[in-house]
């Protein structure tokens, strides 16, 4: 998660991990996959946290972030390998009404415009890859920050960033997890 006041920046670039071809079967051709791994992570606050693995989209540079159009796309598909304990996992899109980028949000948490409420869909655990397609209109909020039109008027247009948030438990340390991404596209 970028730094932000109160919260220290604990960003970690994210190296494409080669893959033995035939190892994902939706892509016998894929080379190259995301892996992350992790356990142990605890909450330090009042506020739920998240472990993550974040795809920014049309950002240049570090000081340079902007959005995508996906109007004329249904959702987003990609392969994955999403093995988590109880706190399960959940993909997010952010957009410029929830990203900071976008003006539209505050970074001050706790404000009902609070930013980082991506709209966003629970994933389905699974321990060999498999297929996800979500919907752009299937996306929905937690609801702690500030609004995003959902369903039919999801901002497709305003896209920022992909995310892939595994959950840490309010207490207590998390279980192990596991995390593989390959072929991330709109569909």
């Amino acid at each position: 998660m970028p730094a932000a006041p109160g919260r220290p920046n604990n960003l970690v670039p994210v190296v494409p991990s080669p893959i033995t071809i035939g190892t994902d079967p939706f892509d016998q051709s894929s080379t190259f996959a995301v892996h992350v791994t992790g356990n142990g992570q605890q909450n330090v606050g009042t506020m739920f946290s998240f472990a993550q693995l974040t795809a920014s989209l049309n950002t240049p540079s570090a000081t340079q972030i902007g959005s995508v159009d996906a109007s004329a796309y249904t959702g987003i598909q990609f392969y994955a390998i999403v093995k988590t304990g109880t706190t399960g996992a959940r993909l997010t899109v952010a957009n410029l009404y929830t990203d900071p980028v976008g003006g539209k949000c505050t970074t001050t948490p706790g404000q009902p415009t609070s930013c980082f409420d991506h709209p966003g869909a629970q994933l389905t655990i699974s321990t060999t890859w498999m297929k996800y397609q979500i919907p752009f209109a299937s996306l929905t909020q937690i609801g702690f920050g500030n609004q995003s039109p959902t369903g039919a008027a999801f901002p497709k247009n305003a896209i920022t960033l992909i995310k892939w948030d595994i959950g840490i438990p309010m207490t207590g340390a998390t279980e192990a997890w596991d995390l593989s991404v390959d072929d991330l596209t709109f569909y």
